[in-house]
């Protein structure tokens, strides 16, 4: 989309990577540095979700071109010199509206997030001690063992689950960011 990644999860995690963060757009973008192996360490793709041909798999846009844009990725990443050393983290945000069999955690660590703490203009207190459908999500790599699937992770409690906020976790602990995250990450 041209400029610091619009989405706006991301953009707090970002703005903690001061001097790190950079948009590859045109002849130098993301594809021409995946066939020459210069990627980031992190990289963020976000796909188009406005304008014409958006390809960002939302409901009543075109499926065949969100699958057009991830499939590119991919090839891109897996034709280059760096894909041995290389993960592809694919993360859906709806579940689609599709039915899911599992119900719906509970008792989710609080995040003590403004949003929580204010918690106004809602007709209904809500406690933010849940946490919401499952989405899918796909972690593609040569390190990963071919039909892996993970599920719920070991801790750091009993009820510890993988969901949307576990990514910038991982990325605060991986680059060594200071603490800025909520409870809940």
């Amino acid at each position: 989309e041209g400029g610091l990644p619009g989405d706006v999860y991301m953009a707090g995690v970002l703005k903690h990577l001061r001097g790190r963060v950079h948009t590859f757009d045109g002849a130098g973008g993301l594809f021409a540095r995946a066939r020459s192996g210069t990627l980031p360490s992190f990289s963020w793709v976000l796909p188009r979700n406005a304008g014409p041909r958006p390809n960002d798999d939302h409901p009543c846009h075109d499926v065949a071109l969100g699958e057009e844009v991830l499939k590119s990725v991919y090839e891109a990443l897996r034709a280059g010199p760096a894909w041995n050393d290389t993960a592809l983290l694919v993360v859906y945000d709806d579940p689609g509206g599709f039915y899911d069999h599992v119900k719906t955690p509970l008792y989710a660590p609080k995040p003590d997030a403004p949003c929580e703490l204010l918690n106004d203009g809602c007709p209904d207190p809500f406690a933010f001690d849940r946490l919401g459908p499952r989405v899918a999500n796909l972690l593609i790599s040569p390190r990963v063992p071919r039909g892996s699937v993970f599920r719920d992770p070991d801790g750091p409690t009993p009820s510890s689950k993988y969901e949307l906020s576990s990514i910038p976790a991982t990325v605060k602990n991986l680059f060594g960011l200071d603490a800025f995250l909520t409870k809940r990450d």
